[in-house]
């Protein structure tokens, strides 16, 4: 694979994390206030999972934070007002839970370490039946 063909790919998964992570943060948006309590855990439990997903299966955290982009400008422009005056995200306790929810949960994504699958010497010597502790 050329490095055209991987650099075309990688676009391409990009723009397409960054558009699943716009439609779930405007499924969050439209669904965050309705039953309060249940409908925001669902919307924040969506969201982390959807990020920790991107997480797990691709190495560069990349595409986690071309999801977390989609999702964040979701919820930025769904805040504030349109042409006619109408707010999704209202500054309610639902409102204000979901955005700093969301916030809070994206930075976690993108912040937690990769830790790395290839044991390391500790790990080998560990192992070892015969290794002794020092005196």
């Amino acid at each position: 694979m050329s490095f055209r063909q991987r650099s075309a790919r990688f676009f391409i998964l990009v723009g397409g994390s960054l558009l699943l992570g716009a439609s779930v943060g405007l499924v969050g948006t439209v669904y965050h206030s309705a039953l309060f309590p249940l409908g925001l855990s669902l919307s924040v439990v969506l969201v982390a999972t959807f990020l920790a997903g991107l997480r797990v299966l691709w190495r560069t955290r990349l595409l986690a934070m071309g999801g977390a982009i989609g999702i964040v400008g979701v919820v930025v422009i769904a805040s504030g007002t349109d042409l006619t005056g109408s707010v999704l995200i209202m500054a309610d306790p639902a409102g204000l839970s979901f955005v700093v929810a969301v916030t809070f949960v994206t930075v976690v994504a993108l912040a937690w370490p990769k830790f790395s699958a290839r044991p390391t010497s500790y790990d080998r010597e560990a192992g070892n039946p015969e290794r002794t502790l020092p005196e």
